[in-house]
């Protein structure tokens, strides 16, 4: 079997437009991404804040603090997810924008054929690729940001349902204890 060469300079310079690219994308999705996770955010960042104190402090969980970061974290996950069908929708309009450009693209170079101009099925797919390259780009991000947010609220979820057996496991100690105590 032959060895391959790669060309280290080539490779390192490749690597160094995509993460140049990535960084571009980047810095247009996430403005978008924390103004629509920024309450989320905050409140899983409170409820890490308080286990850290109380492990810190070796402190024992509080049952108020426990109901009110539950009762924030679930109210905020609910305008999350309206949030998130935001970004849905500008996915979902960016996608129909990438086609309709695509399709016009296509269809105008397709359109000079009686011009005498004759092109290839590549090479109009080619055109229509590139003249609609920013709304895939843009549709890519919309599409970047829904999943990163649907993620976010996923594990903003997992935190809630950790808390209420949290929650749940103080009452029941609690209950155990009074009852304990009237029967001694």
């Amino acid at each position: 079997m032959a060895k391959v060469q790669i060309n280290q300079e080539d490779l390192l310079q490749h690597a160094q437009e995509l993460n140049s690219n990535m960084e571009y994308f980047e810095s247009i999705g996430r403005p978008l991404l924390e103004e629509y996770s920024k309450d989320l955010d905050e409140k899983v960042g409170a409820v890490k804040s308080y286990l850290d104190q109380c492990r810190q402090y070796d402190l024992d969980f509080d049952i108020l603090s426990i109901q009110k970061a539950l009762l924030d974290l679930t109210t905020t996950i609910f305008f999350t997810t309206e949030k998130l069908e935001k970004i849905g929708w500008l996915e979902d309009v960016s996608k129909l924008q990438y086609q309709t450009t695509y399709n016009n693209a296509y269809l105008e170079k397709q359109g000079n054929y009686a011009a005498g101009e004759k092109y290839t099925v590549q090479q109009l797919r080619a055109h229509a690729d590139q003249t609609a390259l920013s709304d895939n780009v843009l549709n890519f991000i919309y599409s970047r940001c829904s999943k990163i947010l649907k993620d976010k609220v996923d594990q903003a979820n997992d935190v809630a349902k950790a808390l209420s057996k949290i929650l749940s496991s103080k009452i029941q100690e609690m209950q155990t204890f009074n009852y304990s105590q009237k029967h001694m």
